[in-house]
């Protein structure tokens, strides 16, 4: 199965029990699944941390990180645009 996986914030370093816990369910759905994930970086911060996204994820997308304002269209959205129709289409949902 393929899995599209959207996270705000970015897993590491893995230092609290949320991204602790995100972290152990990508890791056993990797197991038996192909999982896209995609998340906001904030570089330079994380980019240290960027060659260990392969142990949670087939493939590892990279929104950039900017603060917005509640009607600012959501940058998760504009970095995966083209992954999520191709998963709507999969899924048979229509925009």
């Amino acid at each position: 199965m393929r899995i599209l996986f959207l996270s705000q914030r970015f897993l590491m370093p893995m230092d609290t029990g949320g991204r602790i816990r995100t972290g152990n369910i990508l890791k056993h759905l990797l197991r038996d699944n192909e999982i896209i994930l995609i998340s906001n970086v904030e570089k330079p911060k994380d980019t240290p941390y960027l060659p260990e996204m392969k142990n949670f994820c087939s493939r590892f997308i990279q929104a950039p990180w900017k603060k917005a304002s509640r009607n600012h269209p959501c940058s998760i959205r504009n970095a995966c645009g083209k992954e999520m129709s191709e998963a709507n289409q999969n899924m048979g949902i229509s925009e």
